[in-house]
């Protein structure tokens, strides 16, 4: 495919997170590259409605920096969402809370939305497992009410999970079944040294 064909179908921004860098070194920049596919023209259809459950690490070691970066692209991310859409929200420490399940993202649901998000606070502990299940168990409970849903759950945690399930296999074996219902999961990592071990079982 030639270039300019490319530039048609997809579009690309690159953006570091800072404009400066430490002369002396010993500095690390990260590298953003956004990646948009786009319709060829007279192919546009109008996608699914999407059926997400943002799942949001509240524990200790989310505390600070972490949880305001988490809480800043949730928000982010309910803002781009559709009134055909659907939502839940659950976040977790110890303990798991459902904040709401299948909530239509009309413009009150969506403000709404975000002001629960935005006042998200730390919890001891860290119940991964417990948590990314509950996420999926809103999706598939919205699934079973409303049909031809795009569904996916979207967690967000540095992955240090001390309680719950911790046996990767058995990790392994949760997002095998999860897929086979047509329920996927993304993971996002939190913090510069995130556990990238554990959320790639999931994802």
């Amino acid at each position: 495919m030639a270039e300019k064909d490319i530039n048609k179908v997809l579009g690309l921004e690159a953006r570091f997170d800072c404009e400066l860098i430490n002369t002396q070194g010993g500095s690390t920049r990260h590298l953003l590259i956004d990646v948009e596919a786009r319709a060829k023209e007279g192919h546009r259809t109008e996608r699914r409605p999407l059926n997400l459950a943002l799942v949001i690490d509240v524990s200790t070691s989310m505390r600070g920096s972490r949880l305001a970066n988490a809480k800043k692209a949730a928000v982010q991310l309910i803002e781009s969402l559709s009134e055909k859409d659907y939502l839940s929200v659950v976040s977790f420490g110890r303990d798991v809370q459902v904040h709401f399940s299948g909530l239509e993202m009309n413009r009150s649901n969506r403000e709404l939305a975000a002001r629960i998000v935005s006042g998200l606070d730390h919890r001891m502990y860290t119940n991964l497992s417990s948590g990314w299940l509950e996420g999926a168990a809103c999706v598939a409970a919205t699934m079973d009410s409303v049909k031809d849903l795009h569904s996916h759950v979207i967690l967000l945690s540095d992955g240090y999970a001390n309680v719950g399930i911790l046996d990767s296999n058995e990790l392994t074996e949760h997002a095998r079944q999860l897929r086979l219902r047509e329920v996927y999961t993304s993971t996002v990592g939190i913090g510069n040294d995130y556990c990238s071990t554990l959320l790639r079982q999931l994802a």
